[in-house]
């Protein structure tokens, strides 16, 4: 179902939408112990050396310490056929077209695990930081596979920052792929999202997680579209082949 003339101003305002139920019970369950299978089998490396197989350990600190780190899979609709049908999932689909446009592709998806006891802050930033996408269409589908909750680190965003344009990044330390921009604390906005129910945001909102010290995991199933006109503001020729070569999910090139 598309979204109602209010949920978009409302996005169009912010740069983010908390949606409501996506998923339902079943659909969680069965979710959730394909997520967690996965994670049990998969290695996590270094974001430098992960390639194949391999999923990213997101150090978010200069500590190392595996508690401040963030597990990450890519390409997880590549592994397994129930999140490459939630990558087509016209329930999905529906409200990104109502916010980018009828031609989508799929950027990227990810699954982010923060277990219980672990993951630290991940730094204020853009997703356009990493995208450096022009124009701009591209939003986050993030689907919450337990309670988000206010103690197992919920979304923070600065609300209308999108309307700012590209804020400067700066690299993370040696060790991550991070990049991290700042924000004002004052203004952060936290989004707690229960099991199954899903949110949205723009590529540009300013956006960040806290650390998940509560005994309970935070599982996440993330999904970035772009609308197929977008291009790479670096005029880099590989880089827009690959934009060109991206899945079609819905519409035309």
């Amino acid at each position: 179902m598309k979204l109602s003339a209010d949920q978009i101003a409302q996005y169009d305002r912010d740069g983010f939408l908390y949606y409501g139920e996506l998923l339902t019970e079943d659909e969680v369950t069965n979710l959730r112990l394909r997520f967690d299978n996965l994670f049990e089998r998969t290695e996590f490396k270094d974001p430098r050396e992960a390639g194949g197989e391999a999923g990213r350990e997101l150090r978010t600190d200069t500590s190392g310490d595996a508690k401040d780190s963030v597990q990450q899979i890519i390409d997880v609709y590549k592994r397994d056929p129930a999140f490459e049908a939630l990558i087509h999932d016209e329930r999905i689909l529906d409200v990104t077209e109502s916010l980018i446009g009828p031609n989508i592709k799929l950027l990227a998806d990810q699954a982010l695990l923060k277990p219980a006891y672990h993951g630290g802050e991940l730094p204020w930033h853009q997703d356009n930081g990493y995208f450096l996408l022009d124009p701009p269409d591209s939003v986050t589908c993030w689907i919450a596979l337990t309670d988000v909750t206010e103690e197992n680190s919920p979304l923070r965003f600065i609300p209308g920052s999108h309307k700012d344009g590209l804020v400067e990044h700066t690299e993370g330390f040696e060790g991550t792929i991070l990049r991290e921009s700042s924000a004002d604390n004052s203004k952060a906005v936290t989004v707690t999202v229960p099991q199954g129910h899903a949110s949205w945001h723009h590529c540009e909102t300013l956006h960040n997680t806290k650390p998940n010290r509560s005994p309970h995991p935070r599982p996440v199933f993330a999904i970035q579209y772009i609308s197929s006109d977008c291009r790479s503001m670096s005029g880099n020729d590989d880089r827009n082949r690959h934009l060109e070569s991206l899945m079609l999910v819905r519409g035309r090139d």
